[in-house]
């Protein structure tokens, strides 16, 4: 399986207050970019059989836009663990049922996603790298036997994005 990990657009000013940071979504400029992004990815002849994003706003409408641009649309569903502070050991157990699926994308919240790629892709637990918003990475030919694992092709930033 290749897992395609996105980080939510850019989003309205965060806050202090947890209920309002949550409900917080994509700026005029986010929905820009996220559509600038999916119609690459289009291009590039990149899709997904599954979409699975967190249930935050500004994450489901990352999905949606993408979503929105593939044809077939693929089906888009919402996972609590890809939330904020989300649990890791449930992001692999939902993986791990898709694991008979060629290809599938998670839309998500930092510090969560970074670290997953890491993880999938490093021998050293600490690696880490760091996924801006909007940004994009390929981990292709997931193992889900045992610890989850897979090799990074590629991560673009989404302001690297210009061609459409």
């Amino acid at each position: 399986m290749d897992i395609y990990i996105v980080r939510h657009g850019k989003a309205g000013k965060s806050t202090s207050d947890l209920l309002e940071d949550n409900a917080r979504r994509l700026t005029k400029k986010g929905r820009a970019e996220v559509k600038m992004v999916a119609r690459w990815l289009k291009k590039k002849g990149v899709s997904w059989d599954k979409i699975a994003t967190s249930p935050l706003p500004r994450a489901w409408e990352t999905a949606d836009i993408i979503a929105s641009e593939q044809d077939p649309r693929p089906p888009v569903e919402t996972w609590e663990c890809l939330s904020i502070g989300g649990n890791r050991q449930e992001l692999r157990r939902n993986l791990i049922e898709w694991r008979d699926l060629p290809s599938v994308l998670i839309v998500g919240h930092e510090p969560m996603l970074s670290d997953f790629v890491g993880n999938l892709t490093a021998v050293s637990s600490n690696a880490s790298i760091v996924l801006g918003k909007g940004s994009i990475a390929k981990v292709r030919d997931v193992s889900c036997e045992g610890v989850l694992s897979g090799t990074l092709e590629w991560l673009v930033p989404a302001y690297l994005i210009t061609e459409i």
